[in-house]
């Protein structure tokens, strides 16, 4: 059974199945046409074991096969289109878009998928839900306005495509030349010729799904003549032997019949008594196909060639293996002295077997150029331009920011001056754009020149304007332009006090302390009491060896304290020292004073860096109960700060 639906009832289409399923025993279903519906067949499928074959559903949930486990799919999924998307987007180097959706299932799968494969290489600035239910968007032209992006990507079936553009259309300043449209429903052609606005969709991109044969891809020539002949017979009003132009979809939807004509006829010869059983007809999901497990055993192995290339399907999905049947090109509708035109301009170096980020496929130019909105031989950015538009732009007189001058110019225009203007006729000349002032009246407070933005009563405004949380919430501020803070201004004190122990500074007292009492005397008094221990138990010691040792040990203890402080400061002594214990200790102070050495310069350094870099004055706390500086000194000056 081949279904046929609006895509919007579900119930209706089950109901439809359902009755198919009790009056005609069918054993499996082609269709249905849209995702939406797909999706609760291929769920009655699981229950009751029939075949469904998808020949026009691009949802990527589809994809899943323990969901969906009785559900073929022919065409590509959303995620193959929007793979072969980035690739084009990287041919050009566009880093970012709009996306138009379907208000549906569909429509928020395309979007996921694109988002999915877009994440950290196209940036998706607006993402705009069209409502299928009145047939309009929410404010459309507002909200591509208000994007950085000129590029739209529409993910919508062809009917609901064809009306996505009249509202464009309708709305006005959304297609060519302001943005680039790019369309990715295969057969939207047929309607777009036709559309009224004709004129604003020059340039427009759209990706189609072509035939094997355009691309050299092996099919049954056999298959193809079999399926003209068929439609021939049943239809012959439509018909038309002009195989380049027979519809994808019609090619996916014979494959789909001829895939379960083989599989029924290899299951009938496995098990000719049951192959076509059906048990509980009369009851839809009571109902089960008997031979359904050894049916669909066949159908996950088979392989054929079809009218769209091999059809092989395997087991983690429901999609063909390795894209196969995905095939495509972009055509551009270009306009010539005899009309309007849908012309091929694109189409990729190879078939779809990788389209991830790292393999080779990618689009290439046919032998027609592309026409292209704004200029037809050059490639539009992503990004807005100022090149040829006119800024009106809203000013404040704030000197010396912006000010007007007292003679006017010869035609009696106001002339301005001030950073602001310098500024705004210098990137006029770069940029290539105009301006016009609208001058703010005096009155105008600064919170009033941001509800003008927000209420787009102004298109810019440029001034000295504070950037507050409560204003970023209602505009969008740029970078700053001009550095502009608030300051205390004070006289710089003549009379600097120099401390002449401040070479002593970078180590605390504590530490000084610390290292006097831990390492200087410490050491000393240890190499003092092995210096005397040994020159007393040696009987035939003679005094002149040692230059520590004395009788006295207040003598012994001053030599130690005079040679431990040469070695402290790496200068050394004239006092040797004899004992092994006492040069060991003498080796320890040596090192530590390395350390010490390191420390205290790199702190000097930092110490008298931060000195000379630090205000005196650094907050207002400082000016709290005069701490820092007179109460008779501080005052504030009127109007030395705009805002």
């Amino acid at each position: 059974m081949r279904q046929e639906t609006n895509g919007r009832d579900v119930i209706e289409t089950l109901d439809r199945t359902c009755r198919s399923i009790a009056e005609y025993q069918i054993l499996g279903i082609v269709g249905p046409e849209y995702s939406t519906e797909a999706r609760t067949i291929a769920r009655l499928g699981n229950k009751v074991g029939l075949p469904v074959v998808g020949y026009s559903t691009t949802e990527p949930e589809l994809s899943d096969r323990n969901a969906y486990r009785t559900f073929y799919r022919l065409p590509p999924s959303e995620v193959t289109t929007a793979r072969v998307l980035l690739k084009l987007f990287k041919k050009y180097k566009w880093n970012s878009t709009n996306v138009i959706y379907q208000g549906d299932t569909y429509g928020q799968g395309g979007l996921q998928a694109l988002t999915q494969v877009f994440t950290n290489e196209v940036e998706i600035s607006r993402s705009i839900r069209f409502d299928l239910f009145v047939n309009q968007f929410e404010n459309i032209q507002r909200q591509l306005e208000d994007s950085p992006s000129r590029i739209v990507i529409v993910m919508a079936n062809a009917n609901v495509t064809t009306q996505i553009i009249q509202s464009a259309a309708e709305a006005g300043k959304v297609l060519a030349p302001s943005f680039l449209w790019i369309l990715t429903a295969s057969n939207s052609s047929m309607n777009i010729l036709a559309n009224e606005h004709i004129n604003q969709l020059i340039g427009m991109l759209i990706l189609r799904l072509i035939p094997t044969d355009i691309v050299n891809i092996s099919a049954s020539t056999y298959l193809l003549d079999e399926a003209l002949d068929i439609w021939k017979k049943y239809d012959p009003n439509s018909f038309h032997d002009n195989q380049p132009h027979m519809d994808i979809y019609a090619r996916y939807a014979f494959d789909a019949s001829w895939m379960l004509i083989l599989a029924f006829q290899q299951l009938c010869q496995n098990n000719p008594t049951s192959c076509l059983s059906f048990e509980n007809t009369s009851n839809c999901f009571a109902s089960n196909l008997t031979a359904q497990g050894e049916l669909h055993k066949i159908l996950q192995t088979m392989s054929f060639i079809g009218l769209t290339g091999r059809v092989q399907f395997g087991l983690n999905s429901t999609d063909r293996v390795d894209d196969t049947g995905a095939y495509y090109v972009i055509s551009n509708i270009q306009s010539s002295m005899d009309g309007f035109h849908l012309v091929d301009v694109l189409k990729l170096n190879g078939t779809l077997l990788n389209t991830n980020h790292n393999c080779t496929t990618e689009w290439i130019n046919i032998t027609n150029s592309i026409q292209w909105p704004r200029k037809w031989d050059e490639v539009p950015t992503d990004y807005a331009l100022l090149k040829g538009k006119t800024l009106n732009i809203t000013v404040y007189i704030t000197p010396p920011f912006f000010m007007k001058r007292s003679s006017r110019g010869i035609h009696e225009k106001d002339l301005y001056e001030g950073y602001i203007h310098e500024l705004l006729t210098l990137l006029s000349e770069k940029m290539e754009f105009n301006f016009t002032y609208t001058v703010a009246p005096d009155e105008t407070s600064y919170d009033e020149l941001v509800d003008c933005v927000k209420n787009r009563t102004c298109e810019i405004v440029m001034a000295d304007l504070a950037i507050t949380p409560a204003r970023e919430n209602k505009i969008d501020f740029s970078a700053s332009i001009y550095a502009n803070t608030m300051r205390l201004v004070v006289r710089k004190s003549k009379q600097e006090t120099i401390q002449p122990f401040a070479f002593l500074n970078p180590f605390s007292l504590a530490l000084w302390l610390t290292i006097v009492g831990t390492i200087y005397f410490p050491s000393a008094l240890l190499i003092a009491f092995y210096e005397h221990r040994k020159m007393n138990n040696n009987f035939e010691h003679d005094e002149n060896n040692s230059h520590i040792y004395d009788k006295s040990w207040i003598k012994t203890i001053g030599r130690s304290l005079y040679q431990t402080i040469g070695a402290l400061i790496q200068r050394g002594s004239e006092l040797q020292v004899v004992t092994l214990y006492g040069r060991i200790q003498t080796v320890i102070v040596w090192l530590m004073s390395i350390i010490l050495v390191a420390l205290f310069t790199s702190n000097l350094i930092v110490n008298f860096t931060a000195q000379r870099e630090k205000p005196w004055l650094q907050s207002i706390d400082d000016l709290k109960m005069c701490r820092s500086i007179d109460c008779s000194r501080i005052g504030v000056i009127e109007r030395s700060q705009h805002e």
